[in-house]
């Protein structure tokens, strides 16, 4: 699955000036629309498959649990 398939393709419709201070202020910018919901389908489908991520980070923040997964 390559980047172009995943991600949308107006990204310069996206009004970077508030994404980015929506990051610096929260630490995190929703973004609606970026990822197509069949790409997220797609992506959780390689949740298990090691061989499309080069690590994966376990994490326990507090109350939270998960994981990330670097793509190669």
């Amino acid at each position: 699955m390559s980047a172009t398939r995943i991600a949308c393709s107006d990204l310069d419709s996206l009004n970077w000036t508030s994404l980015h201070h929506s990051l610096l202020t929260r630490g995190y910018a929703h973004v609606p629309g970026l990822v197509k919901p069949s790409a997220c389908r797609a992506l959780s489908n390689l949740y298990d498959q090691d061989r499309y991520f080069r690590s994966r980070i376990d994490i326990a923040l507090g109350f939270w649990l998960g994981c990330l997964f670097l793509f190669c």
